[in-house]
């Protein structure tokens, strides 16, 4: 059925209101309609000027209260026979009101939380966040990015960089309050998203491997959280389209954190809980992988830490797998984006090659890395080469999580020495199979049948449409 332009549920779809059968028939007709598809980006250019007019950058998440008095700003006297206006649909009364309000109540709702505020929060233990009001260009928002304080001003830093940078402290934020449904949101979100006009996502950016000998500080900041977007963008493009989705939509740390891991509980301190474990790469033998789990705790405050020394005689370099290459030194200034879930733990992969001189050494014991919850020296434990282990005898949460990781580093074309490919992903995966028959979770089971028809895309050309 063709469906009039001046469908009231237009609107409600470009603000991202629509749910159902409804959102799922205007998404169709968007593929179809150029009228509609012209209509849903005018009510969204629309709220977006809006937007940028009145949000001002330094606003806070509106309570339930003030929300419905925004939106109660909208009613009053409607055209009841909205075909029959000779005005632009975006301009007929009934419309505009409802846009107006609701674009207002986006902007009011969803800007930044102001530069350098880790410790306030825009939400309280009784209040949840609303996430159907968040347009799905935040939600998919990277909560870590690889460039420093939009507080601090620099000639390298873009306005559009700033930007990202803002949106990334602010989903980093909620997500640190509301995880699970920020999780559910997004998943429906991209459920009925056009794949023919994706989201906007930004480019990431490699940053390699980090020399642990020429940096000024071996100690590095353990991320906290990521986002969300990666694995059910994943899915629907291998499923539906067979072909692998924008390289720079396979973010590392958001695939290995869509699946949930054995509670940590090696180390305690700072509101966290957390466990580390080390093996050697099973696709290059000249380095080894560190995983560190970290969740809170119901003592968690508003900025918790996490931090990895490096033994700089004993490691040679270190890089972050995910988190756009990034590796933030302890104490720089984006402390505010570290805030963990509560609700969901975070898992982190490094890869670490060592010394030469310091592999060859029959100092088992030496330290490769500790790992400090907070500030007290009682709050940390150290790992030496006679705690390295083989993958095979890895955790079978460290198997798990390594081998997305490695999938999604083959997918984005990552750098990597060694022999990372599609034959050895599959090998990999044919042996979490086998050794962990029996114990696979559902989930797991699904996820390593689509992990499969990723190896056997990588090799093929593909052009993502869009």
């Amino acid at each position: 059925m063709k469906i009039d332009v001046n469908d009231p549920r237009i609107t409600a779809f470009a603000l991202g209101e629509l749910t159902g059968a409804d959102a799922t028939e205007i998404a169709r007709a968007m593929r179809t309609d150029p009228r509609i598809r012209s209509a849903v980006d005018e009510v969204r250019d629309t709220a977006s000027l809006l937007h940028d007019t009145l949000g001002g950058g330094k606003t806070h998440l509106l309570t339930a209260d003030q929300r419905a008095a925004v939106r109660s700003a909208g009613e009053g006297p409607k055209i009841t026979d909205i075909a029959s206006a000779k005005v632009p649909f975006w301009k007929q009364p009934a419309v505009a009101g409802i846009g107006v309000a609701a674009a207002v109540a986006l902007g009011i709702f969803l800007t930044n939380r102001p530069s350098g505020d880790a410790s306030s929060s825009a939400v309280t233990d009784n209040q949840a966040w609303d996430w159907s009001q968040v347009d799905l260009e935040n939600l998919t928002s990277p909560s870590v990015v690889n460039h420093g304080d939009p507080s601090i001003p620099t000639p390298n830093v873009t306005n559009d960089e700033v930007a990202s940078h803002d949106s990334a402290r602010s989903v980093a934020a909620a997500i640190s309050e509301d995880t699970l449904s920020f999780r559910k949101e997004l998943e429906k979100r991209i459920k009925i998203q056009d794949l023919s006009s994706p989201v906007k996502l930004p480019e990431l950016v490699d940053k390699g491997w980090e020399n642990i000998a020429s940096t000024s500080s071996n100690t590095f900041q353990v991320p906290l959280t990521s986002g969300a977007v990666s694995w059910p963008l994943l899915v629907r493009y291998i499923n539906e389209r067979n072909e692998l989705p924008p390289k720079n939509a396979v973010r590392i740390e958001e695939l290995v954190n869509h699946f949930d891991y054995k509670t940590p509980s090696q180390l305690k301190g700072d509101g966290l809980v957390a466990d580390v474990e080390i093996c050697h790469t099973p696709w290059n033998p000249s380095t080894m992988l560190l995983a560190v789990h970290v969740a809170a705790t119901s003592e968690a405050g508003p900025s918790p830490s996490a931090s990895l020394a490096f033994d700089s005689d004993h490691v040679k370099r270190v890089r972050l797998l995910g988190y756009a290459g990034k590796i933030s030194p302890a104490g720089d200034a984006t402390a505010a984006l570290r805030r963990v879930s509560k609700s969901h733990g975070n898992y982190v992969i490094y890869e670490v090659e060592l010394n030469p001189t310091a592999a060859e050494s029959d100092a088992g014991a030496d330290a490769i890395v500790t790992l400090q919850l907070g500030n007290k020296p009682s709050q940390s434990t150290t790992l030496g080469e006679s705690q390295v282990s083989s993958w095979l005898n890895a955790s079978p949460d460290f198997r798990f999580a390594s081998t997305v990781a490695a999938t999604g580093m083959l997918i984005a074309d990552t750098s990597t020495p060694g022999e990372l490919s599609d034959v050895r992903l599959r090998s990999l995966i044919s042996v979490i199979e086998t050794k962990d028959a029996g114990s696979l979770p559902v989930e797991r089971s699904r996820a390593l049948e689509v992990l499969k028809k990723a190896t056997g895309l990588v090799s093929k050309p593909h052009i993502p449409k869009g």
